[in-house]
């Protein structure tokens, strides 16, 4: 099934409410499935919003699909005082989630201190996860190198554009730039995609869809990348791109002209379209230099050719084939969940194979909870919904990373599976075999107890870890310490831990506060108790005003250090894979 056009979401009210009812449930609905709502569209068919009474009942058409209107379905809401949204005379507001107030990002240095000798783990701390086997398609690139330095800034009379002809046609649901800001402005920033114009071949001028971001919310380390999905797109309806058509990725701010705001990094290596600048709004471009490319990434929506259930002992896996010795950390698929069956339990397992097919015990589990909606904000502090796995049947990604991951051996078939606790649940969306070559659909009857292989493919994604970061020296003694900085203040490291630290060893964390002096954090929670717990876990503490910029091997930061106070005795390493700081946005 594939939509031909963009189609605007049609949303029906029956019965009385009053109209700041209205607002909060267009919040909720907003936060909770994503619909690109806005309180002030007249959505109401009178529309009249300013009624009082008791709450009606929501319907919403989930999507049009011209070629097959039997995929059609409308969805009825019951709002009553038991669901996730309960008003009442306070008008409680709905669960939503401020995008401006938080901000994670890599670490820009990340020090190991052995006896005077440093190591520099930042690069592989920012590594983060690797991609490996992926049957969702339409990947597309101006250019994917993460590791340049140089950039061209922008604000709101100097625009920044890079084109591009989309890899297929469809939808553009994640987009990735490298941004990053000079210092602290306040502003806010619009990335949209406009078309070219086929004369000049420049930007028209005319945003199809755009997005939003508080350039505060951006850090000025160098690599760091922020991500758009499709329920970013909030201004304007996700828009259908024509792969004749050519496009440009448009990046502003609403810094007054000239004082160059927000950067975009680019590669000097080549790529794919062309690198663009204007000096007057977006009116004129030149391209600066043929060879430049700005760094961005996207995903367009798949070519996928149907859906099949899984709900009670209907399992369904995909297969695919280790592209890393490391362990299996997340996986995306693409599908819907049909709400009329909430409460469910949506479940992924990691099995070996034999055979070609899922065998034995599960290698790593992760239970999701839908009916817990109500909690929203966690699940998403989680990156369990961050990418909008929508109910009603509206196919978008679902993100799920594994809490105990399973170690994987590069070359080795393994099987993603997917069961749900509920009736009629979930639909995973599939193509047809030639999509890849390294494993295939197979489905079972009696609850994952026996398997058979199908032609299909299941659309997936599947992200490694890889273990590449000494959190403390071999061998230590007093004194030795891990440092964690950033440009500005943070409140949180969270560190992935893949090999536990072993021992009685005894640390501190501590705070720099200049010219080689440090103080102990305040307000302290080590959840990994000297990098001893595995897996992701974060280290907490209160900013101080006295917090100061240091300088450790070279590199200027704010610096949180691990310090090692009593070597004792039974010290094994602990080691890592990546890590992201977190900070509060005044």
């Amino acid at each position: 099934m594939a939509l031909r056009k963009p189609v605007d979401y049609v949303v029906q009210y029956i019965g009385p409410m009053a109209s700041h009812r209205w607002r909060s449930l267009v919040r909720y609905l907003n936060s909770w499935i994503n619909l690109p709502l806005t309180t002030d569209s007249p959505f109401i068919p009178d529309g009249s919003k300013n009624v009082s009474g008791n709450l009606g009942t929501v319907i919403y058409d989930a999507y049009t699909d011209p070629e097959n209107p039997k995929y059609d379905r409308e969805i009825a809401l019951d709002i009553d005082a038991t669901d996730a949204w309960a008003p009442d005379e306070s008008d409680a507001e709905a669960p939503t989630v401020d995008r401006d107030t938080e901000a994670q990002q890599w670490p820009t240095s990340v020090q190991v201190n052995d006896g005077g000798v440093y190591t520099d783990e930042t690069a592989n701390e920012r590594t983060g996860m690797v991609k490996g086997p992926a049957t969702i398609g339409g990947y597309g690139t101006a250019s994917g190198n993460t590791s340049q330095s140089s950039g061209l800034a922008c604000d709101s009379v100097n625009w920044l554009a890079q084109s591009f002809y989309p890899v297929r046609a469809g939808y553009i649901w994640r987009l990735s730039l490298q941004l990053y800001r000079v210092g602290l402005p306040g502003t806010t920033a619009t990335i949209s995609i406009q078309e070219c114009d086929p004369v000049n071949d420049h930007p028209n001028g005319v945003d199809l869809c755009y997005a939003t971001y508080a350039v505060n919310s951006l850090s000025t380390t160098p690599g760091s990348v922020i991500t758009l999905t499709m329920d970013n797109w909030l201004h304007g309806h996700p828009w259908w791109f024509d792969s004749a058509k050519h496009y440009a990725v448009v990046v502003r701010t609403t810094g007054i002209g000239g004082t160059f705001d927000m950067g975009w990094r680019y590669s000097t290596t080549g790529g794919v379209g062309e690198l663009l600048q204007s000096s007057d709004s977006g009116a004129t471009w030149v391209c600066p230099n043929s060879a430049y490319r700005f760094y961005m990434q996207y995903y367009m929506n798949d070519n996928d050719t149907g859906y099949y259930n899984v709900y009670g002992v209907y399992w369904e896996a995909q297969t695919f084939t280790a592209a890393a010795t490391g362990h299996i950390r997340r996986i995306v698929v693409k599908g819907y969940v049909d709400i009329q069956n909430d409460p469910l339990d949506i479940i992924a397992h990691i099995r070996a194979t034999a055979a070609g097919l899922p065998t034995g015990v599960d290698l790593a589990v992760q239970t999701l909870d839908w009916s817990a909606r109500a909690t929203l904000d966690n699940y998403i502090s989680r990156k369990l919904w961050t990418n909008s796995f929508i109910a009603g049947r509206l196919t978008s990604y679902l993100e799920i990373d594994f809490d105990s991951p399973s170690a994987c051996v590069a070359g080795t078939l393994y099987a993603l599976i997917l069961s749900c606790t509920a009736a009629t649940a979930i639909g995973w969306r599939w193509v047809y075999a030639a999509a890849f070559a390294s494993g295939n659909r197979c489905q079972s009857t009696n609850g994952g107890s026996s398997w058979s292989t199908k032609t299909e493919d299941f659309l997936m994604e599947i992200w490694y870890t890889v273990t590449d970061v000494d959190l403390l020296p071999a061998a230590i003694a007093a004194d030795d310490y891990i440092a964690f900085g950033s440009d500005s203040p943070f409140e949180e490291i969270m560190q992935d831990i893949s090999v536990v630290g072993a021992g009685t060893y005894v640390v501190a964390w501590e705070y720099s506060q200049g010219g080689g002096a440090w103080a102990a954090c305040v307000g302290l929670t080590d959840n990994s108790n000297g990098f001893r717990n595995q897996w992701n876990q974060t280290i907490q503490h209160t900013p101080q005003g006295d917090w100061a910029l240091e300088t450790i091997n070279g590199v200027q930061a704010y610096y949180l250090r691990c310090r090692i106070t009593d070597a004792g005795a039974g010290y094994s390493q602990p080691q890592g894979t990546y890590c992201l700081l977190k900070r509060t946005l005044n």
